[in-house]
Protein backbone atom coordinates (compact mmCIF):
# COMPACT_ATOMS: atom_id res chain seq x y z
CA UNK A 1 0.00 0.00 0.00
CA UNK A 2 1.45 3.64 -0.59
CA UNK A 3 0.91 5.64 1.97
CA UNK A 4 0.35 9.45 0.77
CA UNK A 5 2.76 12.26 1.96
CA UNK A 6 1.49 12.96 5.13
CA UNK A 7 3.98 12.12 7.46
CA UNK A 8 5.02 14.48 9.32
CA UNK A 9 2.68 16.87 11.49
CA UNK A 10 3.54 19.36 14.22
CA UNK A 11 0.99 19.76 16.79
CA UNK A 12 0.83 23.26 19.01
CA UNK A 13 -0.53 21.96 21.95
CA UNK A 14 -2.60 24.24 24.38
CA UNK A 15 -4.67 21.27 25.61
CA UNK A 16 -4.17 19.89 29.16
CA UNK A 17 -1.95 17.11 28.22
CA UNK A 18 0.08 17.43 25.42
CA UNK A 19 1.89 14.09 25.50
CA UNK A 20 -1.57 12.38 25.39
CA UNK A 21 -2.64 14.74 22.32
CA UNK A 22 0.04 14.06 19.73
CA UNK A 23 0.22 10.32 20.66
CA UNK A 24 -3.54 10.14 19.86
CA UNK A 25 -2.58 12.47 16.93
CA UNK A 26 0.02 10.06 15.65
CA UNK A 27 -1.65 6.53 16.44
CA UNK A 28 -4.61 7.89 13.71
CA UNK A 29 -1.77 9.05 11.01
CA UNK A 30 -0.49 5.17 11.65
CA UNK A 31 -3.73 3.76 11.26
CA UNK A 32 -4.63 5.68 8.39
CA UNK A 33 -1.03 5.43 6.74
CA UNK A 34 -1.18 1.77 7.14
CA UNK A 35 2.67 1.87 8.97
CA UNK A 36 3.64 -0.35 11.85
CA UNK A 37 4.91 2.55 14.17
CA UNK A 38 4.65 6.18 14.53
CA UNK A 39 6.39 8.68 16.78
CA UNK A 40 5.75 11.28 18.69
CA UNK A 41 8.29 13.78 20.01
CA UNK A 42 7.38 16.07 22.68
CA UNK A 43 9.42 19.81 23.30
CA UNK A 44 9.13 20.35 26.85
CA UNK A 45 6.44 22.66 28.25
CA UNK A 46 4.96 23.63 31.65
CA UNK A 47 2.29 21.40 30.74
CA UNK A 48 4.35 18.74 29.48
CA UNK A 49 4.34 15.22 30.98
CA UNK A 50 7.90 12.92 31.69
CA UNK A 51 6.48 10.16 28.70
CA UNK A 52 4.64 7.64 27.82
CA UNK A 53 3.79 4.80 30.91
CA UNK A 54 4.82 1.30 28.81
CA UNK A 55 1.63 -0.31 30.23
CA UNK A 56 1.19 -1.80 26.87
CA UNK A 57 3.92 -4.30 25.51
CA UNK A 58 5.57 -2.63 22.62
CA UNK A 59 5.33 -4.11 18.97
CA UNK A 60 9.11 -5.47 17.72
CA UNK A 61 9.14 -2.57 15.30
CA UNK A 62 8.57 0.11 18.08
CA UNK A 63 11.02 -0.96 20.30
CA UNK A 64 13.71 -1.79 17.57
CA UNK A 65 13.40 2.02 16.73
CA UNK A 66 13.31 2.85 20.22
CA UNK A 67 16.60 1.49 20.40
CA UNK A 68 17.86 2.92 17.42
CA UNK A 69 17.61 6.17 18.44
CA UNK A 70 18.71 5.47 22.40
CA UNK A 71 21.71 4.67 20.64
CA UNK A 72 21.54 8.37 19.01
CA UNK A 73 21.47 9.68 22.43
CA UNK A 74 17.65 10.02 22.17
CA UNK A 75 15.57 9.55 25.09
CA UNK A 76 13.32 7.02 23.38
CA UNK A 77 10.73 4.65 25.12
CA UNK A 78 8.51 2.48 22.96
CA UNK A 79 4.72 1.45 23.92
CA UNK A 80 2.45 -0.14 21.75
CA UNK A 81 2.74 0.65 17.95
CA UNK A 82 4.25 4.17 19.28
CA UNK A 83 7.71 5.28 20.31
CA UNK A 84 7.52 8.00 22.63
CA UNK A 85 10.34 10.62 22.13
CA UNK A 86 11.39 13.64 25.00
CA UNK A 87 13.14 16.04 22.88
CA UNK A 88 15.86 18.58 24.77
CA UNK A 89 15.20 20.89 27.05
CA UNK A 90 16.29 23.78 24.86
CA UNK A 91 14.08 24.90 22.45
CA UNK A 92 17.00 25.24 19.42
CA UNK A 93 18.46 21.71 20.60
CA UNK A 94 15.02 20.50 20.50
CA UNK A 95 14.29 21.39 17.30
CA UNK A 96 17.95 20.16 15.78
CA UNK A 97 16.81 16.25 17.64
CA UNK A 98 13.65 16.31 15.97
CA UNK A 99 14.93 16.96 12.61
CA UNK A 100 17.64 13.71 13.58
CA UNK A 101 14.51 11.70 14.67
CA UNK A 102 12.61 12.59 11.12
CA UNK A 103 15.45 11.06 9.18
CA UNK A 104 15.26 8.04 11.22
CA UNK A 105 11.59 7.08 11.20
CA UNK A 106 10.11 5.64 8.28
CA UNK A 107 6.09 6.38 9.43
CA UNK A 108 4.51 9.44 10.52
CA UNK A 109 5.74 11.26 13.15
CA UNK A 110 4.33 14.37 15.28
CA UNK A 111 6.26 16.75 17.41
CA UNK A 112 4.35 18.05 20.03
CA UNK A 113 5.33 21.67 20.06
CA UNK A 114 4.07 21.75 24.37
CA UNK A 115 4.19 25.53 25.92
CA UNK A 116 5.03 28.38 24.26
CA UNK A 117 6.07 28.50 20.23
CA UNK A 118 9.73 29.61 20.40
CA UNK A 119 11.09 30.86 17.23
CA UNK A 120 13.63 28.19 17.32
CA UNK A 121 10.35 26.24 16.52
CA UNK A 122 10.05 27.67 13.09
CA UNK A 123 12.33 25.46 11.01
CA UNK A 124 10.15 22.68 12.49
CA UNK A 125 7.08 23.89 11.92
CA UNK A 126 8.14 25.27 7.84
CA UNK A 127 9.39 21.38 7.14
CA UNK A 128 5.81 19.72 8.49
CA UNK A 129 3.46 18.22 5.91
CA UNK A 130 0.70 19.67 8.24
CA UNK A 131 0.59 21.98 10.94
CA UNK A 132 -2.56 21.51 13.82
CA UNK A 133 -3.51 22.84 16.72
CA UNK A 134 -5.15 21.57 19.71
CA UNK A 135 -6.90 23.65 22.22
CA UNK A 136 -9.01 22.69 25.23
CA UNK A 137 -12.58 23.38 25.31
CA UNK A 138 -14.49 24.68 22.23
CA UNK A 139 -12.73 26.66 19.89
CA UNK A 140 -13.36 30.08 20.03
CA UNK A 141 -15.36 31.95 17.38
CA UNK A 142 -12.44 33.30 14.71
CA UNK A 143 -9.60 31.15 16.00
CA UNK A 144 -9.66 28.58 12.93
CA UNK A 145 -9.65 32.11 10.70
CA UNK A 146 -6.61 33.14 12.08
CA UNK A 147 -4.68 29.83 12.63
CA UNK A 148 -4.86 29.37 8.83
CA UNK A 149 -3.65 33.23 8.27
CA UNK A 150 -0.70 31.91 10.72
CA UNK A 151 -0.12 28.40 8.49
CA UNK A 152 -2.18 26.32 10.70
CA UNK A 153 -4.03 23.89 8.59
CA UNK A 154 -6.86 22.63 11.52
CA UNK A 155 -7.73 23.42 14.78
CA UNK A 156 -9.19 20.60 17.11
CA UNK A 157 -10.68 21.21 20.11
CA UNK A 158 -10.11 18.65 23.06
CA UNK A 159 -11.54 17.82 26.64
CA UNK A 160 -10.27 13.87 26.73
CA UNK A 161 -10.98 12.37 30.00
CA UNK A 162 -8.38 11.27 32.24
CA UNK A 163 -8.78 7.61 30.90
CA UNK A 164 -8.93 8.34 27.17
CA UNK A 165 -5.79 10.54 27.79
CA UNK A 166 -3.78 7.34 29.46
CA UNK A 167 -4.74 4.54 26.53
CA UNK A 168 -3.85 7.57 24.32
CA UNK A 169 -0.28 7.25 25.61
CA UNK A 170 -0.31 3.41 25.15
CA UNK A 171 -1.09 4.13 21.68
CA UNK A 172 -4.88 3.08 21.56
CA UNK A 173 -6.86 5.02 18.94
CA UNK A 174 -9.47 6.18 21.68
CA UNK A 175 -9.45 10.49 21.10
CA UNK A 176 -11.96 10.31 18.16
CA UNK A 177 -11.52 13.92 17.14
CA UNK A 178 -7.88 13.07 16.35
CA UNK A 179 -8.12 9.66 15.17
CA UNK A 180 -10.48 11.66 12.65
CA UNK A 181 -7.86 13.92 12.20
CA UNK A 182 -5.61 11.39 11.01
CA UNK A 183 -7.74 10.08 8.58
CA UNK A 184 -8.49 13.53 7.41
CA UNK A 185 -4.90 14.55 7.07
CA UNK A 186 -4.15 11.43 4.78
CA UNK A 187 -7.12 12.11 2.45
CA UNK A 188 -6.52 15.35 1.76
CA UNK A 189 -2.95 14.28 0.59
CA UNK A 190 -4.11 12.14 -2.03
Amino acid sequence: MSAPDVSRVVLLAGAADPTAVGAALATGLRSARGDGVAVVAVTPGSACGTGAPTTVPARAAARRLAASLRLRGTHATASGRLVHVRLADEPLAATAEAVRVAATCDGPMVVVVAGPREPAHDPLVAAADVVVAAVPGTVPDGLAAVARADGIAHVVALDPSVLARGLALTGLPVLAPLRALGRTLVEEAA
